[in-house]
């Protein structure tokens, strides 16, 4: 089997593997178009088994999945596509072996832009850019993983948004960056940090810019 995640089953994949320090081998990748091999077809077992390929458990009910083409979709009754034909930089994806890959770092800073608030989005935002990892099942109050290598930073991420085109999310993503910082430590420093320096209108206090201690 081969399969694409993206968004929120993508984000609890990162999280997970980055709390085991198992993202070394992974590698940029395009998009992998879905193949349900040695099955007929995508069914919710199906989905589970793809999920439980991976080297840590990760109990999910609900999978969103990225593919190439409107007829590349799955049609599950647990499963959300998002067809990406253009519009996004090469490599955008992370191959992460057994046939999965996720979207990485940068596309997924766009993909969640629309779904959440500005504060939850500019926290995530340090999360990937920083240096520890939110519970993968439970990430307001499961345990944290601290002392982990960034994902991506501010300038990777800009220059991902002045390539990419026309992806859903793309303009909330623009303006959450502007005050986005590097060298997030934890959770805490990260939404004092947002409060800090989001306007008013998105219950910050807009004190201009800061610098983040790593």
């Amino acid at each position: 089997m081969q399969l694409t995640f993206n968004k929120h089953t993508a984000l609890a994949i990162l999280r997970l593997l980055r709390a085991h320090d198992a993202l070394a081998r992974t590698r940029r990748s395009q998009i992998i178009p879905p193949d349900p091999h040695p099955r007929k077809s995508w069914t919710d077992s199906a989905l589970k088994a793809t999920i439980a390929t991976l080297p840590y458990e990760l109990r999910l009910q609900e999978f969103n999945i990225a593919v190439p083409s409107p007829d590349a979709r799955i049609r599950s009754k647990n499963a959300t596509c998002t067809t990406y034909a253009g519009g996004i930089p090469g490599n955008s994806f992370l191959d992460i072996g057994n046939g999965i890959a996720i979207s990485g770092p940068e596309l997924l800073f766009v993909e969640l832009a629309e779904s959440m608030h500005p504060i939850e989005h500019l926290v995530l935002g340090h999360e990937l850019c920083g240096s520890f990892a939110r519970n993968a099942e439970d990430p307001y109050n499961g345990n944290i993983t601290y002392n982990v290598k960034p994902l991506t930073s501010v300038e990777k991420i800009t220059r991902f948004l002045e390539e990419a085109k026309s992806i859903r999310g793309i303009g909330a993503a623009r303006n959450t960056v502007k005050f986005l910082n590097d060298n997030a430590w934890s959770p805490t420093e990260s939404v004092i940090a947002a409060f800090m320096r989001l306007p008013a209108d998105c219950l910050g206090f807009d004190l201009g810019e800061l610098s983040l201690n790593p």
